[in-house]
C-alpha cells in the first residue's frame, strides 16, 4: 500500500485521489478527530503516473501532487 500522512483540525474531512484526467481514483471519509491521520492508498488500483490528492474539510481544501513510479 501507499501510505499518506496529513494533519487536520477537529472537522469533517474527506480524501480523494484524482488522476490527471480528473477521474476519481480513490476516495474515503475520515474521522473528525483532530491530529495526524494515516491513509493507506490501494497500490493495486493506482497505476504509475501523477495524481492529485484533495483533502476537503469544513475549513477548506488542500491539494497536493503525488507521483507513483
Amino acid at each position: 500500500p501507499i501510505v499518506y500522512n496529513f494533519e487536520t483540525a477537529n472537522t469533517n474531512a474527506k480524501l480523494a485521489v484524482y488522476d490527471m484526467a480528473g477521474r476519481v481514483a480513490y476516495t474515503t471519509a475520515l474521522d473528525n478527530n483532530a491530529g495526524l491521520h494515516t491513509v493507506q492508498l490501494p497500490s493495486n488500483t493506482l497505476q504509475a503516473g501523477m495524481y492529485i490528492i484533495n483533502i476537503s474539510t469544513d475549513n477548506g481544501n488542500v491539494q497536493q501532487r503525488m507521483i507513483i513510479k
